[in-house]
């Protein structure tokens, strides 16, 4: 028993977990239903829209409609090499969602601007949560 103790004690220091590297200044969003059938086409990249000025494809992360999705999704993170741009599944995972959501997200050390406020911080968090997927499926008929 005390051989397990000490194993994960070691474990825990050789790989400093993530809650110690967590950002400081997060909003709770738990108040705020999730929302099924988040797609980043109809959803999340209109929000995104509004980050344009300067993540417009002039160098750095692209927020452009023609490149978001593919440098966001799976991309490791310039600022934390360790941490995916968007973690699907696991938005607190994602330095997207840390850099909308807290204060400090490891990377600018303050909050990006852009979106409105808890409500769209929330579709982007149901989005990553939900798995990140991109396009609506045009395969089925959906009514106006």
């Amino acid at each position: 028993m005390a051989c397990c103790a000490v194993l994960t004690l070691a474990l825990a220091l050789a790989h400093p977990s993530v809650r110690a590297q967590d950002p400081s200044g997060c909003e709770d969003l738990s108040a705020i239903p999730e929302t099924p059938g988040r797609v980043f086409e109809r959803d999340i990249q209109p929000l995104l829209d509004n980050c344009l000025g300067c993540h417009g494809g002039q160098g750095g992360l692209s927020l452009a409609p023609d490149q978001a999705y593919e440098a966001l999704v799976g991309v490791a993170s310039n600022a934390r090499p360790d941490l995916l741009r968007v973690d699907p599944g696991d938005p607190a995972q994602s330095v997207l969602f840390r850099a909308i959501n807290c204060n400090v997200p490891e990377g600018p050390s303050f909050r990006m601007p852009g979106l409105s406020g808890p409500d769209e911080q929330a579709l982007i968090r149901d989005w990553i949560r939900q798995g990140a997927g991109d396009f609506i499926q045009r395969d089925r008929f959906e009514q106006p």
